[in-house]
């Protein structure tokens, strides 16, 4: 009998561990899925399980290899389905003990097992029926419930020669809450989680009948069992990418982690506009760079940082490229930063209020005099870019000698409102005046 406790004690901590770290129910391991996993050596390190909450890493990096186990994820046979109806997955290690699940829209649910015992295969199905997830699956959700379990076998197929037959009662209540996210790290790389927080309190009865006419069911044990489980779920493993296995007193008896690789970096950033050409970066990664590169479309040097602020010296459309790397590659993202509303900065404007431009409204050419500027402004003046209404730069004229005019050609520029800014040989710009093409 003690046998057959193990089996669906282990079974049903084994769907606990392999559950999928899930968004909707489409997320869920389907049939022809295989995992591999690795347990570690004993004795283990003492296990540090981290904190609830958000953004918080889980380092279990320290584990090495011991043994190894495949997880197959199986349709049913018309023969297991006769046994559990509605089971839409079949979960087995070693291709003799099976766990039935169905998965729908709103919850995924432990039907029952198959195993076998003493040379005779035995079956048994929940009611009600264990929920392992309600989707979506996220942070701070969480769900209770109650299962049933009761099979009744021969004595003598379990072992027990005199005894006409044995009742087993499982009565179970679950918790179930994802309690944190945040980084998983196991020796096989770094990943994005979510922590599940299972508490379980079941009630075993087992209860045996003599060969006798009309005995009774007579209760030879009846006791009570307390578990917490963490599992730390991760898309990438379609479940619990690594688990805490106990023995039926709770102590520790292995972690066992997927060999799935984490997911290929997919870089990303979102960025927003402050004043003064002042623009605040944050990545957004899918995954976890070990570095990062920043260029940000102007000719200034590039950043390391994970969530640079950069300052832009000129009205403009810039290409601003994050370029993250990790042992498993590295992945670039581009995306165009637009800036404007910049005032001049580093010269007066009333300095820069000398610097006539003309005609204005023009049509044909426009011209830029620095006839009345001072000394240091036309000593620094390089070139005159101008910039049309969405920031873009659409000429750049460069000073080829040391005219105090400069005339700028806008017959391929349509018709609308520019604005002239005048480069220095200092890398800054300072806007002269805005005019408007006939």
């Amino acid at each position: 009998m003690k046998k057959i406790i193990t089996l669906i004690t282990n079974i049903s901590f084994s769907l606990v561990a392999f559950c999928q770290i899930s968004f909707t129910s489409a997320d869920m391991p389907t049939a022809g899925f295989v995992q591999k996993v690795t347990r570690d050596t004993l004795p283990l390190p003492i296990v540090n399980y981290g904190n609830k909450g958000a953004n918080q890493v889980y380092d279990f990096s320290t584990f090495t290899p011991y043994n190894n186990d495949t997880i197959n994820y199986l349709t049913p046979t018309v023969s297991q389905l006769s046994k559990v109806p509605g089971s839409d997955l079949a979960i087995t290690l070693d291709g003799a003990n099976f766990l039935f699940t169905k998965t729908v829209s709103a919850k995924q649910t432990l039907l029952g097992f198959e195993g076998v015992l003493l040379g005779s295969n035995l079956s048994a199905f929940y009611n009600p029926a264990p929920e392992t997830y309600r989707f979506p699956t996220q942070y701070n959700g969480n769900f209770t419930g109650t299962s049933k379990l009761v099979k009744v076998v021969t004595g003598a197929s379990v072992g027990f020669a005199t005894v006409d037959s044995v009742r087993l009662t499982l009565n179970s209540t679950y918790a179930d809450t994802i309690d944190g996210w945040g980084k998983v790290i196991t020796p096989v790389g770094k990943y994005k989680c979510l922590r599940q927080n299972r508490k379980d309190v079941t009630q075993t009865i087992i209860d045996i009948k003599l060969p006798i006419p009309f005995a009774p069911w007579s209760n030879v044990s009846n006791r009570s069992r307390t578990t917490v489980r963490y599992s730390y779920l991760t898309k990438e493993a379609k479940g619990s990418v690594i688990t805490f296995e106990y023995d039926t007193l709770d102590n520790l008896l292995s972690a066992t982690y997927s060999q799935i690789p984490p997911a290929p970096l997919a870089a990303k950033f979102v960025y927003k506009n402050m004043s003064g050409g002042l623009v605040q970066f944050t990545d957004s990664t899918n995954g976890y760079p070990d570095t990062y590169n920043w260029s940000f479309g102007d000719a200034s040097g590039n950043s390391s940082s994970t969530n640079p602020n950069h300052t832009y010296a000129a009205n403009g459309a810039y290409n601003v490229c994050l370029t993250v790397t990790n042992p498993s590659g590295s992945n670039t993202y581009c995306d165009t930063v637009k800036i404007t509303g910049i005032q001049p900065s580093s010269i007066n404007s009333i300095l820069l209020s000398n610097i006539k431009i003309y005609p204005n409204p023009a049509s044909t050419t426009i011209s830029i005099n620095l006839e009345n500027s001072t000394n240091e402004i036309q000593a620094e003046f390089t070139a005159v870019e101008i910039y049309n209404v969405l920031g873009e730069k659409v000429k750049l004229q460069d000073r080829k000698d040391q005219s105090k005019v400069i005339t700028i050609s806008l017959m391929d520029l349509p018709k609308g409102m520019y604005l002239a800014t005048i480069l220095h040989s200092t890398g800054l710009r300072s806007t002269i005046a805005s005019f408007v093409k006939e």
